[in-house]
């Protein structure tokens, strides 16, 4: 603000100690952030955001601490319902969570969802990542629409089985065997319903949709192939939607992520991961041989692993 000029008008101004966690870690031990539609525009001395701001609503005070919203990083919003009554019933999630999932309707699941957004808002949350599996189009719907309508921004993570399974662990330890049965054409049908969700979401700054293929009880090799595929196609590789697979095919897929250490340059439709790099890998897209410096995307069958361009 110019020297005598009226302060800028904001909606509110949150005062006290405030946590930063900017890229020095300030702490300011009196200070302000001035906030207009949801989004801080200027966070500072309290002294310097009152001569520069002015705001109807004003919170916070001397003895207020001020920081950034927490991130859940994994949460079933329909199961909120469930917290605390299945208690010791084991193995509870096929056999009680999963069903009961099934059975809400979508006004259960609306009210499910927003107890667990209300629930992680009152806790000083401002975006989950809810994994949500096996439900229905209007269930999903009803979690979004819930997130939305309470405020926390929601990384929608959504897949539904495309085979049958009987787990004999599960239920029956002896005299018992477990198999596996795929549903062939449902993987690339419930994908296409990922990818529709992905589009339409793609500007939305409230909701941010990615695949979740949870098991390998409940999706084929088929599903989590194609799964990886759309990660790649769709969102650029990015870690909001990731095939989830132990195999050295998936394990640096969308996330890049992965318990253990490669042993060598691994491809992924295009995009290459360094060993070298570890345990945070160069991503790139590169067709040159080993050595050479060129980064033009390598075709889908290239094999050879090319040089990192960070640690060539």
């Amino acid at each position: 603000m110019s020297e005598g000029s009226a302060p800028e008008a904001v909606d509110q101004i949150v005062s006290g100690t405030i946590l930063t966690m900017d890229g020095a870690r300030r702490v300011i031990a009196d200070g302000a952030v001035a906030i207009r539609g949801g989004t801080s525009v200027a966070v500072g001395p309290a002294a310097e955001i009152a001569g520069r701001f002015t705001a109807p609503l004003r919170r916070g005070g001397s003895d207020a601490i001020v920081l950034p919203g927490f991130l859940d990083c994994h949460t079933h919003a329909t199961q909120a319902l469930l917290r605390g009554l299945i208690a010791g019933e084991l193995p509870m999630i096929y056999r009680l969570y999963l069903p009961a999932d099934m059975a809400l309707s979508p006004e259960e699941a609306h009210v499910a969802a927003k107890l667990c957004a209300v629930q992680l808002a009152r806790s000083g949350v401002t975006t989950v990542c809810a994994f949500e599996t096996n439900v229905s189009d209007a269930q999903e719907e009803a979690v979004l629409s819930a997130m939305r309508d309470v405020g926390v921004r929601c990384h929608f993570l959504r897949s539904r089985g495309d085979q049958e399974m009987h787990h004999a662990a599960l239920y029956a330890q002896i005299g018992d065997r477990s198999w596996r049965r795929q549903r062939v054409g449902e993987a690339a049908k419930d994908l296409a319903r990922t990818a529709d969700l992905i589009a339409r979401h793609a500007d939305d700054e409230m909701v941010f949709v990615g695949v979740c293929p949870s098991g390998l009880t409940g999706f084929s090799d088929d599903y989590f192939r194609e799964a990886h595929a759309l990660a790649v196609e769709v969102v650029g590789g990015m870690p909001r939607a990731t095939a989830r697979r132990s195999s050295s095919a998936c394990r640096y897929s969308a996330a890049g992520r992965s318990s253990s250490s490669p042993s060598s340059a691994s491809s992924t439709s295009g995009w290459w991961w360094c060993t070298a790099c570890w345990p945070r890998p160069t991503r790139w897209r590169c067709s040159a041989p080993r050595g050479q410096t060129s980064r033009t995307p390598p075709s889908r069958s290239q094999t050879s692993s090319p040089a990192c361009p960070t640690c060539r």
